[in-house]
Parts: structure tokens; C-alpha cells; sequence
């Protein structure tokens, strides 16, 4: 029978080698943002628009608070931060009256070994002189929903779909009965010349 030190020693060793082999096998950037988004694949929406005349409900959203505070979260999980990013990716901005809408690069960086992950979030804003602030936060939103491929439970067709269709559907009507003076391939008005080949000439 083996004894008692030889057995602690061996105990000893079996530790070690699996300390070892858990420190060899460290999860990456990609695998730690993979491993997100298996525990994160949809969030529920927690705002509703609807039109202002009509009080119809247009769409579902989930607010941007509610986003930032899942993903620090589970960032903080993975020693993961996400952040603006500084780099060869440049901000692009575009105003128009009193509206903003803006290109932001951000990044998901990893806390120990400094590797991160770059994109873009696009955000607009439309509300005076918060435009600036909306439409920052908008484009954080959008681009933490893109990197962990965020998607919503059970989807339903907005009204604001419902309206964009039923717009397509009657302008192909109108471009089908208006016959001859329409491609309905493709929507323009054909070439004057087209139409001469079936005119007859008098002289």
C-alpha cells in the first residue's frame, strides 16, 4: 500500500498540473465576447413609440440605459471594457439645421492583455440642443448591439413596416397602370425614343 506522503504528493502534483493547464488555456478577446453573447442572445424591448396624432404603436425599442447596463455587466465578467476608440478610425459628423448624425468608432478592449476589437456606431439626433448628446449615445448603443449580435424575442411587424409596404405595393400599382409610359422592371419613365417606335408619322 502507498503511504500516506507519497499519496499527499501526488495530490500535490495532480493540483499543479491543473493549475498549469488552466493557466495555459486562456480565453481570448473573440472567446470571451462569444461566450457574451451565448449568455446574452436577445433582450427584451423596454419602450414603445407610437405615433403623436394617432397614439397607434409604431415599434418596440430597448432604451439605451437598460443596453449599456447588460453589457458592463457582462463585460465586468470577462475583464472586457468597451470604450471610445482612439485610432485611425476619425469620427465623421454631419449636421443639418438644428439635427446631428454621427459615425463614432468604439472598441471592446480586454483588461489584461490590451487586445481589442474597433467598429463603427452610427446615432442621430433630432431633439435641439441635446441632438449632439442623443446622437452619441444612439451610436454606442448601436454598435454593442452589432459586436454581440443582439436580437429581440418573437418579432413583430411594426406598423411602420405595415406602412413602407403598403407605399410599395401602391406605387407598383400606379407604375402598372400608367402601362406604356413605365419600366415596372425598374420604376422610370422610358426613353422618348421608346415610345416614338409605336407613333406613326404623317406628312
Amino acid at each position: 500500500m502507498a503511504s500516506k506522503k507519497s499519496v499527499k504528493k501526488l495530490k500535490k502534483k495532480t493540483k499543479k498540473s491543473q493549475k498549469k493547464s488552466q493557466k495555459k488555456h486562456k480565453k481570448t478577446l473573440l472567446e470571451k465576447i462569444d461566450a457574451i453573447r451565448a449568455r446574452v442572445p436577445y433582450i427584451e424591448p423596454t419602450g414603445e413609440y407610437k405615433d403623436p396624432h394617432t397614439r397607434e404603436l409604431l415599434f418596440k425599442f430597448t432604451e439605451a440605459q437598460k443596453v449599456f447596463e447588460i453589457y458592463r455587466n457582462e463585460c465586468n465578467a470577462e475583464e472586457l471594457i468597451y470604450r471610445p476608440y482612439y485610432g485611425p478610425l476619425a469620427p465623421v459628423t454631419a449636421v443639418a439645421g438644428r439635427s446631428i448624425f454621427v459615425a463614432l468608432p468604439f472598441c471592446i478592449q480586454d483588461i489584461k492583455t490590451g487586445d481589442l476589437l474597433a467598429g463603427w456606431g452610427f446615432g442621430g439626433g433630432m431633439n435641439g440642443d441635446w441632438s449632439a448628446n442623443t446622437a452619441h449615445t444612439r451610436a454606442l448603443k448601436q454598435f454593442l448591439l452589432t459586436v454581440f449580435q443582439t436580437t429581440w424575442r418573437d418579432p413583430e411587424i411594426s406598423r411602420r413596416e405595415q406602412i413602407t409596404s403598403d407605399a410599395i405595393l401602391q406605387a407598383q400599382q400606379a407604375m402598372n397602370e400608367l402601362g406604356e409610359y413605365f419600366d415596372s422592371s425598374l420604376g422610370v419613365i422610358k426613353n422618348e425614343r421608346d415610345r416614338s417606335k409605336n407613333t406613326k408619322t404623317t406628312t
